[in-house]
């Protein structure tokens, strides 16, 4: 049996496809398995969270609050452990025994001899480098088939445990990296020279394109991913695949293209068929985690339990008013409900299932049920893999749960929970997505996997890699364990063997190297830098652009630029009508900016209603408004003004807990503090005014029609009041931009006021008084004295003119844009008593890229 062993080949594809029996490529856990095959030691191994939880319940019974983790375990208990056993392994791994001949003075190696002498005699699943100790003894009186070992890295590279063993058998080392491969006078050749000594070209070397480093660049990833699989288009019979980041996408762009499947993805976190159990897990704690409420509601529809469309349908009602149960939640509730013809109560049913505050087991108990129920369902094999690797880290986590129960553990942290969380993703780690297809090129996802020379090395994605990790102990630590055979490697050791990796790509080639840069504001790995440093005309030379003349199969495409901004756009066809009536924001709208009007109300292009959550200004405004409401509703019902401050108390939690709980969770207390006070003061400025209208004559989010021209139009006033002779007064509610709206009155310019005073003229036959209430100020702006010119009726008349010429205009098919009034003139022929409002700023326009580059 012939042996490849490299410390980063478990679980890699990196060699070369050949047709030989008895070879194997290994890793230090693939090898050790092996060689306790061969020597009869084989067992049913523990998995690192169960040796992670055993561990656990030593330190907690050894923990007496002064050993040198008794804090970190009063946060985290399985981190504690996790971290603590990985330095014992490592100990074991480097030489260690179990005992020390002589006392430490460290605190930290006394309390680890500590842990050791309470873990003798329990049965602890031993570590690798127990096992190697063991399989080392074994070696002594024992053979084993293999007839050679090849090493991928120096002898000195592994530890002294792997040192001992590998002695014991016929070894050799695959020097394969240690010189340069590419043919001399290659601008490859030149950047392996480099790496290997640091050696700077001669002064005057100018860079000429050979094409044995190439490096190609997109704006996007997914660009970039199209530029590599025109290269793997090209047939390269001996070609490396080193992948960095991005790798489903990759994967996805080469199964597009009609080759064959890596079987490459980003891990187990990433899939959504694990997201269930983590986001299941995050619903059940209080405060409520509005983010994962969202997140739950759109998993994809194979994934969410809840009954289809239902999830989307309440994600639009918790963007809005984030929160379960509020008015936006119930009525788009009712509303699917109606929609669908289904019963109310079995829809509220299979959501408290789901939403209803249960312990972390129950949670994973009802995520085992669904995955069980989904795993017999399904046919399709791709949705039954993905399926039983959910039903794998369900029940990786139910064991732990079960096993901390045993342990006496009554509750866990939120970073315990995320620990087990972790561990049991580990468990289907290594169950890719899809099957690797035939055909598919040797990959790599370490540079240190790379195990041999390849002609080819195409280099994905090459993003700076992780930071290398410090050293654990200290130097006089250090010192004690070499005094008791335990071999650390040195931190000059440590960072040479860092670095030799990280550029084995660059190494592995013999012909070529092709690096695929990451997007824009991603930093790049070390071996770019060492690229652009050598041949600094690459970017000035146009090299770095991708491939010059397309790939391999790629079509070309006439390049369009965007479109230049105009002032006025010249439609080719009638625009269709508006199918909604006009409101007082879309009336405003048309005739400040006819081009965004067209494209919100007559295009329908519109951004997405779950793209994020309301917060900030808009979630206060929105609380406001509906606690103002309740209040006109609390006077409607004859309640004066004795207990508002219990009132407000109640209502004001109540409106919180249901439509703002983002207000509620970590971090927002001072914000939550501030806008209670702002809107207590807010209530309290406003009750007088109410009081004094009475109750009676109080109208809160009155809904009134009318028309302008030949269209209807319609609109919800926040407050309508009549006094005792009968007249009218309109309030609109602002939560902020008081100077903004001052400036409006005093120009007479307030639109929307001017919309709601024309409903109430023709449904009640009176012009209203204006004014608008800053909530967040607790100010009521009105105008001053206006003249008989600026009276709501002799404004409405100007709002009318202007309106017929903005309609004038769309019929004769030119479309105003008014972001684009710097590119030139449109409304050159606008009467002079138009009424237009103030110009707001373009950075709220979400349409501000459509009227032109």
């Amino acid at each position: 049996m012939h042996i490849l062993l490299g410390l980063h080949l478990d679980g890699e594809r990196s060699w070369k496809k050949r047709h030989a029996l008895g070879h194997l490529e290994l890793g230090p856990s693939g090898f050790l398995s092996q060689l306790e095959q061969y020597l009869g030691l084989s067992a049913n191994r523990s998995s690192k969270l169960q040796r992670v939880i055993l561990f656990r319940h030593i330190l907690a019974e050894l923990d007496d609050g002064k050993r040198f983790y008794s804090k970190t375990m009063r946060v985290d208990q399985l981190g504690a452990a996790s971290a603590l056993l990985g330095w014992r392994d490592e100990l074991y791994l480097c030489g260690w025994s179990g005992t020390f001949e002589r006392e430490s003075a460290s605190p930290r190696l006394r309390d680890m001899m500590a842990i050791e002498e309470a873990l003798k005699d329990r049965g602890f699943p031993p570590g690798n480098g127990e096992r190697l100790l063991a399989v080392s003894a074994a070696l002594d009186r024992l053979r084993t088939p293999v007839s050679s070992l090849t090493l991928v890295e120096q002898l000195e590279r592994y530890p002294l445990r792997w040192r001992e063993v590998i002695r014991k058998l016929p070894y050799t080392l695959a020097d394969h990296f240690s010189g340069v491969q590419a043919p001399e006078g290659s601008r490859l050749a030149v950047l392996q020279e480099r790496i290997l000594s640091g050696r700077l070209p001669s002064p005057g070397e100018r860079w000429q394109d050979d094409g044995s480093v190439v490096l190609l660049s997109a704006d996007t990833a997914l660009e970039a991913a199209y530029l590599t699989a025109g290269v793997l288009e090209g047939g390269y019979s001996d070609l490396l695949l080193m992948l960095g980041g991005e790798r489903s996408l990759l994967d996805d762009v080469l199964s597009s293209r009609g080759l064959p499947r890596q079987a490459i993805g980003d891990g187990a976190a990433g899939r959504p068929v694990m997201q269930l159990l983590v986001l299941s897990l995050r619903l059940h704690a209080r405060p409520l985690d509005v983010f994962a409420l969202q997140e739950f509601l759109m998993l994809p529809s194979h994934l969410n339990p809840l009954p289809d469309g239902l999830g989307w349908c309440l994600a639009a009602a918790v963007s809005v008013a984030p929160g379960i149960g509020g008015e936006r939640w119930c009525r788009a509730l009712s509303g699917y409900v109606k929609e669908n013809g289904l019963e109310q109560q079995d829809v509220e049913r299979q959501l408290a299932a789901w939403l209803e505050v249960v312990s972390p087991a129950e949670a994973a108990l009802r995520v085992l049920r669904f995955f069980e129920r989904k795993v017999d369902m399904v046919a399709e094999p791709e949705l039954k893999n993905a399926f039983t690797a959910g039903l794998e880290q369900v029940g990786g986590f139910i064991d732990a749960m079960t096993a901390l129960e045993e342990q006496g553990v009554e509750r866990l942290s939120d970073a315990e929970l995320r620990h087990l969380l972790l561990a049991a993703e580990e468990r289907v780690q290594r169950r890719p997505l899809s099957v690797r297809q035939a055909g598919s090129v040797p990959d790599a996802g370490h540079p240190g996997a790379i195990c041999e020379p390849f002609s080819h090395v195409l280099w994905w994605w090459a993003a700076a890699p992780p930071p290398h990790q410090g050293m654990t102990w200290s130097a006089g630590e250090r010192q004690f364990l070499e005094g008791e055979g335990v071999a650390l490697p040195t931190r000059d050791e440590q960072r040479r063997w860092y670095a030799e990796e990280l550029f084995r790509p660059v190494l592995a080639a013999t012909e070529r190297v092709t690096v695929v840069l990451p997007s824009k504001g991603e930093e790049m790995h070390p071996v770019c830098t060492e690229i652009f440093l050598l041949f600094p005309d690459m970017v000035s030379s146009g090299t770095v652009l991708g491939i010059t003349g397309g790939t391999p199969g790629s079509i070309p495409v006439e390049y369009r630029g965007l479109a230049d901004k105009r002032a006025c756009w010249k439609l080719c066809a009638p625009l269709p009508k508006a199918a909604r009536p006009f409101s007082a924001t879309s009336l405003e709208l048309l005739l400040s900016d006819p081009a965004s009007w067209v494209m919100q109300h007559l295009l329908l292009l519109r951004p997405s209603g779950v793209q994020g959550i309301s917060d900030g200004p808009r979630l206060y405004g929105q609380l406001s408004h509906r606690l103002v409401q309740r209040l006109c509703q609390k006077l409607e019902r004859g309640g004066a003004d004795d207990g508002m401050d219990e009132w407000f108390a109640q209502e004001f939690s109540h409106l919180v807990a249901h439509e703002g709980a983002l207000l509620l969770m970590p971090g927002r207390g001072g914000e939550y503090q501030k806008l209670r006070y702002r809107l207590k003061s807010a209530v309290d400025a406003l009750l007088p005014v109410l009081l004094q209208f009475g109750a009676s004559r109080v109208e809160s989010e009155y809904y009134m029609k009318g028309g302008i021209g030949s269209e209807e139009l319609a609109g919800i006033a926040d407050l309508l009041l009549f006094d005792a002779a009968g007249r009218p007064l309109v309030i609109d509610m602002k939560w902020g931009g008081a100077e903004q709206r001052r400036k409006s009155l005093d120009a007479g310019r307030h639109v929307q006021l001017l919309v709601y005073a024309s409903l109430v003229f023709q449904e009640k036959g009176r012009w209203p008084d204006l004014a608008y209430y800053i909530l967040s100020k607790g100010e009521m702006l009105v105008p001053h004295a206006p003249a008989a010119s600026a009276s709501p009726e002799k404004l409405w008349e100007r709002l009318q003119m202007t309106y017929e010429y903005r309609v004038s205009r769309l019929a004769a098919g030119e479309l105003c844009s008014a972001l684009n009034s710097d590119a030139g003139e449109c409304d050159g022929d606008l009467p002079e008593q138009a009424l237009l409002p103030l110009p707001r700023e373009s950075r709220f326009n979400p349409y501000r890229y459509l009227h032109g580059w």
